[in-house]
């Protein structure tokens, strides 16, 4: 996959998980084998489901949450994201075919 089609995945998982809460799209953005790395409170957070489980949690405890992605640079396979929610926070993914195979959370 080319870096703006790396780049769009994460612009859509932003949106359409984490923002519409739209769990129908997380086989097309997220790998079976998936891994987050420093998530607070959780630790690592692994497979689609733990993924989903993951973001419902952070929208069920903060009403009205909202990612606005402010900056994305890419390089090969990995993207690096600079996020706002709350305040501001980075992300660095790696992508397998087009969907998130790993992401180390930086807040």
């Amino acid at each position: 996959m080319s870096t703006e089609q790396n780049k769009a995945t994460i612009r859509r998982w932003a949106e359409e998980l984490w923002n519409q809460g739209n769990f129908a799209v997380t086989s097309e953005l997220i790998t079976e084998d998936f891994v987050c790395h420093h998530v607070p409170q959780r630790g690592e957070v692994q497979g689609r489901e733990g993924h989903d489980q993951w973001v419902r949690a952070v929208r069920d405890d903060i009403p009205g949450f909202h990612v606005e992605i402010r900056e994305l640079v890419a390089e090969g396979d990995r993207v690096a994201s600079y996020w706002w929610t709350q305040g501001p926070g980075m992300h660095l993914y790696r992508l397998v075919e087009g969907k998130i195979a790993e992401m180390w959370a930086v807040f």
